[in-house]
């Protein structure tokens, strides 16, 4: 999106490219139920522009969000992961704002960060874990960190796994071993009436979530 007002793009999804989607020069861009994963760079870039992200997923790209100088970013209800060395799952200049982020999982392992901030100074702010992140930013204060259990990540299929049926297209539904912890863990003022009895009266966190 570049030179854009109040576009939204629901239901998108953006594998094995160089980058998921990019934001540029724009107001009010809004993505619902999107995902970026095994992109080769980014998954969300944010340069110069007001970004709502929800209920979406961001899933082992090097920088799952990318947001430069003078973007503002909100995201909710979300997984993110972040896996290697080097890789960060908020990858922050120093101008940057993220706001309003909350209910979020946010997962990283194999020596990936949380979040790097680039200082006006040089040099960088370093955020290893959750905890960090949520101290200094005051963002992400109900977010989880656990493994998020979908359904088959690496097929791209982010529906997330419970015991007590879960939808697969084409089939019906299906019961699995485990219930992700994902279910019931989104933003209880949020709307959940979309999603399939029984349905625990909360949104789930994820692309799927309502």
């Amino acid at each position: 999106m570049t030179r854009t007002a109040k576009c939204l793009a629901e239901r998108v999804q953006s594998c094995e490219n160089k980058m998921g989607f990019y934001v540029n020069l724009s107001a009010a861009a809004e993505f619902a139920h999107c995902a970026a994963y095994l992109n080769t760079t980014n998954g969300l870039v944010n340069e110069q522009s007001s970004v709502s992200w929800r209920n979406g997923v961001l899933w082992n790209n090097p920088y799952p969000l990318s947001l430069r100088q003078g973007s503002v970013t909100e995201i909710r209800n979300s997984a993110i992961k972040a896996s290697g060395p080097g890789q960060r799952i908020y990858q922050l200049s120093e101008s940057a704002i993220v706001t309003n982020t909350d209910y979020n999982n946010l997962v990283r392992d194999n020596s990936a960060l949380i979040a790097e901030r680039q200082k006006i100074t040089g040099g960088s702010e370093v955020y290893n874990a959750v905890a960090d992140w949520q101290r200094e930013s005051r963002q992400d204060v109900n977010s989880l960190s656990h493994a998020s259990l979908f359904a088959d990540e690496a097929a791209g299929d982010f529906h997330v796994q419970r015991k007590r049926g879960r939808w697969v297209p084409g089939v019906g539904f299906t019961n699995d071993a485990f219930y992700s912890p994902l279910l019931d863990a989104g933003d209880p003022l949020h709307s959940f009436t979309n999603e399939l009895d029984p349905n625990g009266s909360c949104v789930n966190i994820g692309q799927y979530g309502n």
